[in-house]
């Protein structure tokens, strides 16, 4: 990881980098479309820690400390970098057809989103492999804005957005209130909104009222991401909400065996090599 560089994006002091984002690395999880057979529409790339010599395991017990040392938006910047690299790689050794369709999603928490440059920055990574522009995508973590970064905080929403970024509104329904009043803020800048896997916690008629809610919010129109999808049962609702909410594009994401955990780019290209291409009539979601 090229410390130096990084660490001077944002005026951070070399020293906080010591000991917490040693040894991470980006991994690959995959985003299906499973209205009928699954196809992988595109990744969230995850930050693993290594765990010895042969494993990984989740960022997430450590990034409480990485946000109080101010490290978030260093954490966030490598993991572009490492998003853009991943697609140059899938470019270079899939199939054109499966290639060209593929996106990645990139976490932006609060305190990243309150850096002002940021978008010189996001251009500055993609500019190292331009075909990667239009494949990026960034997820708006669930996080509370500050009120007093909240300005800074919409007009980096509002500038990636000018700029051709697509965005999302992650872990959608972890927070009631927060998470309608952010979708009243943002709706017209975002692009897709993520359900958070407490989706699976909610008794059947509180999920049904949720959804529903999400559908009269505008979500019709909006790439929907299914999370935490585990179970078989959850597999076969998540199949059936197009048709039972007015979902046009419905994804889904998580631990199902028919789905997939988060993989390695190397062992994530593997995996796409015996992809078939799409056909000509399906878009980049």
């Amino acid at each position: 990881m090229p410390r130096a560089y990084l660490s001077n994006r944002f005026g951070l002091n070399s020293d906080q980098t010591i000991g917490l984002l040693d040894d991470v690395d980006i991994h690959f999880q995959p985003i299906f479309d499973v209205s009928s057979a699954a196809q992988v529409r595109g990744f969230e790339a995850l930050g693993r820690k290594s765990d010895g010599p042969d494993g990984f395991r989740s960022i997430a017990p450590f990034l409480k400390d990485i946000y109080r040392a101010g490290l978030r938006p260093e954490l966030e910047m490598v993991t572009l970098d490492k998003a853009r690299v991943f697609l140059e790689m899938c470019d270079a050794n899939l199939d054109p057809a499966v290639a060209k369709n593929l996106y990645v999603t990139v976490n932006l928490s609060h305190q990243t989103l309150a850096q002002r440059g940021l978008l010189k920055e996001v251009d500055l990574s993609i500019g190292l492999y331009p075909q990667a522009y239009e494949r990026v995508r960034f997820e708006i973590l669930e996080h509370m804005f500050p009120k007093h970064e909240q300005a800074i905080i919409v007009e980096n929403i509002r500038a990636l957005h000018g700029e051709g970024y697509r965005l999302y509104l992650d872990d959608f329904g972890d927070h009631p209130g927060q998470d309608e009043e952010r979708l009243r803020l943002l709706d017209y800048l975002v692009h897709g909104v993520k359900l958070s896997g407490s989706l699976w916690t909610r008794g059947a008629e509180e999920r049904d009222s949720f959804l529903r809610s999400v559908a009269q919010a505008g979500g019709t129109g909006k790439i929907i991401v299914v999370e935490g999808v585990e179970e078989d049962e959850h597999l076969i609702e998540t199949r059936g909400m197009a048709a039972k909410y007015g979902f046009g594009n419905l994804l889904a994401q998580g631990w199902h065996p028919f789905l997939g955990p988060s993989m390695s780019p190397q062992t994530a290209v593997e995996v796409l090599s015996a992809s078939k291409p799409r056909g000509p009539g399906q878009r980049l979601d």
